[in-house]
């Protein structure tokens, strides 16, 4: 198996010119915010999406938002939502300072990739697994769906935004997996053309695949563990039986010799 992922990734292209003069003009950074498209913003219920705004008015930062609705009550002055937005061009961006996720595979690739620390809200799926292991590895917060309330999502953005370790860990994650001789789209490319170059590369198969399903799943191996099992547990209980007797035969002996002296 070769692997290639990032392969979605591309060189990052112009913004359009309100987007662009949005990030350029962030002093104090951009926290981009976006569940994907499957999972919409515009569906959270209100006393979620209200949480998220108190703080969004909290924080010095300006908050791209992904929301498919262009009206939001409530809509704080650091506050951009738009309906569309070119994920990978924004996370590009030098003053993208968080990327507040649903943790899906390719979103969360993008991220690694062009060093970005999150906060993670986890759904379905591979997601809370993804999110999981960016918390592990030091540069993701988990923020669970059913706890966001104003003061989990604080804590979450603040303890990401305040603490210099997410982005230095994210940096250094991405430095590993930005070294390669060669981008994911090009080892792609690469290996399905030597794959065609020596007729299916036939050197590079598996040879489980030349298993039959007996040999695949070990049953042999199961079948003589099972055999061993049930061999000691038969002569443990023969030993067991022996012993028994032999104290049976024992107290019943001297049974009697107690009723002939009597």
């Amino acid at each position: 198996m070769i692997e290639a992922g990032g392969i979605q990734i591309e060189d990052a292209k112009p913004l359009p010119a309100d987007l662009q003069k949005y990030l350029d003009e962030a002093k104090d950074g951009v926290i981009y915010f976006c569940m994907g498209s499957n999972i919409k913003s515009i569906h959270f219920p209100e006393e979620k999406r209200n949480a998220f705004l108190k703080v969004f008015s909290k924080l010095k930062q300006r908050v791209l938002w992904k929301f498919e609705d262009e009206k939001m009550p409530n809509q704080p002055p650091n506050l951009m939502i738009k309906s569309w937005m070119p994920q990978n061009d924004i996370l590009a961006h030098p003053n993208v300072k968080l990327f507040i996720t649903h943790g899906g595979l390719l979103g969360m690739t993008e991220a690694l990739y062009h060093g970005k620390p999150l906060v993670g809200i986890p759904i379905f799926g591979d997601q809370p697994m993804n999110v999981q292991k960016a918390v592990r590895s030091g540069y993701g917060v988990l923020l669970d769906y059913d706890d966001i309330n104003e003061q989990t999502v604080e804590t979450a953005l603040r303890t990401v935004l305040n603490d210099p370790s997410f982005t230095r860990n994210v940096k250094e994650v991405s430095d590993r997996f930005r070294d390669k001789p060669m981008t994911p789209k090009e080892t792609a490319v690469f290996w399905t053309e030597y794959v065609i170059r020596h007729r299916g590369a036939p050197h590079l198969r598996s040879p489980a695949l030349d298993l039959s399903l007996f040999q695949y799943q070990l049953l042999d191996v199961y079948a003589v563990m099972l055999v061993l099992l049930i061999g000691i547990v038969a002569v443990d209980v023969y030993i067991a039986k022996k012993i028994l007797r032999k104290i049976c035969r024992k107290m019943c002996s001297g049974g009697n010799k107690k009723k002939k002296q009597n």
